[in-house]
């Protein structure tokens, strides 16, 4: 029999099939409680049922949230420690070298949100293994980069600056929206590591966390969704292709803004051999209401 780590359509499988338990449940006890009012009523109370299972699930994810423990997103030490200490790799698909790159990778990012300015993130962009999207690239690898761009600064860039277009909203992002983190939540609830394997054409990387409790806590929320203007060197398929499976990670941090605010981050990420590298797949805010999320 093959190892659990080698079938992904299964554990994917299993973890909707939970969730579709936990709605069906909660759909026949609301439909059940209403099924003796008129038609038009009990749509109505149907729909304050649902409603009120969810405002329930916000107000838990709110409470743990306003729990946790933080320490300054500048630390960097205490950043890589909290990161480590998060990692889970159950079936020890990491090599020493794909699980250092991985917290290094990972703290680079939280370092460069946490930054005074965007100057270390263009770095880190610059340095990365991607490469800037350009005239070559589709009008759909475009179309959130000009439409996001022109919408906040009233401006359509041009394709053959993707660099550019990138620092201007990173700035505005630091000046106007004070996205800059400065505090990363610790423990269980507050940064972890979710490190699997899959063999399917799923270029989004849209699997499942190890538990339904996580799923709800972590994905079941609004997302604010990355402006990628630079895309990795190999693709997902590529790596495929070549090694037959990929070994993914899933990171999820919740991050304190200078505001004040309070939101995971969610970024999933996956392993390319040959370059030795962890490209990032998506990364995205949740449960927040910004304007502009980057990659």
């Amino acid at each position: 029999m093959a190892p659990e780590r080698d079938r992904p359509r299964r554990r994917l499988s299993t973890g909707w099939l939970q969730w579709a338990f936990v709605v069906a449940a909660l759909s026949f006890a609301a439909w059940h409680g209403v099924r003796a009012l008129t038609p038009s009523r009990r749509v109505d109370a149907f729909t304050r049922g649902v409603a009120l299972e969810a405002q329930r699930m916000r107000e838990l994810r709110a409470a743990r949230i306003a729990r946790l423990t933080f320490i300054p997103a500048d630390d960097r030490g205490r950043v890589d420690a909290a990161l480590q200490a998060g990692l889970s790799d159950p079936h020890r698909l990491l090599t020493d070298a794909s699980r250092d790159a991985l917290l290094r990778t990972l703290g680079d990012h939280l370092a460069a949100r946490a930054a005074e300015s965007p100057a270390e993130y263009l770095a880190l962009a610059d340095r990365e293994k991607t490469r800037w999207i350009g005239p070559d690239d589709s009008d759909d690898i475009w179309r959130l980069p000009l439409f996001y761009h022109e919408r906040v600064t009233g401006r359509v860039p041009s394709r053959t600056e993707a660099r550019e277009a990138l620092k201007a909203m990173l700035e505005l992002a630091w000046a106007e929206y004070g996205v800059r983190i400065k505090g990363v939540g610790v423990g269980d609830w507050g940064t972890s590591i979710h490190v699997g394997q899959t063999r399917e054409q799923n270029t989004s990387l849209v699997v499942a966390f190890p538990a339904v409790e996580l799923d709800s806590y972590w994905d079941a929320t609004a997302t604010v969704g990355d402006l990628r203007y630079r895309v990795p060197r190999r693709s997902y398929a590529d790596v495929l292709r070549d090694n037959g499976s990929v070994v993914y990670a899933i990171a999820t941090t919740v991050a304190e803004s200078e505001r004040g605010v309070r939101y995971p981050l969610v970024s999933r990420w996956y392993w390319d051999p040959q370059l030795h590298t962890w490209h990032c797949s998506s990364f995205a805010m949740k449960n927040v209401a910004a304007h502009i999320m980057w990659y």
